[in-house]
């Protein structure tokens, strides 16, 4: 799992969670990322959607951040609107690369590492 995070931690990008340090003391592995504050993309849909302006900001949001990431040989392949968080200032991160497959060539990998640490303004 270290290996993998290690790989994940690369992903330096505005709209990813970023992943300050990996380790592992007494046999136990951990992650330290940015606190991210906002609410879920999920939370913020309304029933009759999203102003089309909104959509292509978080879009275009979360297109760059899933290009850095394949940048970097790392495949999210769970993107979904509880994965996506709108900060304050209005912009979007991905989160919880849980799921992620790192790619070498024809190869993939798991890359196990949760990124799904979200707070919500009170």
């Amino acid at each position: 799992m270290l290996r993998e995070a290690q790989s994940a931690s690369a992903l330096n990008d505005p709209h990813i969670c970023t992943i300050y340090e990996v380790g592992e003391v007494n046999g136990h592995a951990f992650i330290v990322m940015e606190l991210v504050e906002g609410r879920s993309l999920k939370e913020l849909i309304p029933s009759g959607g999203l102003p089309p302006a909104l959509v292509a900001r978080y879009g275009a949001h979360i297109a760059a951040a899933l290009a850095h990431a394949h940048d970097h040989n790392i495949i999210h392949r769970d993107v979904k609107t509880a994965n996506v968080v709108i900060t304050p200032s209005g912009q979007a991160k991905v989160l919880d690369f849980g799921l992620a497959k790192r790619t070498k060539g024809n190869e993939t990998t798991d890359v196990t590492l949760s990124t799904s640490a979200v707070t919500q303004p009170v």
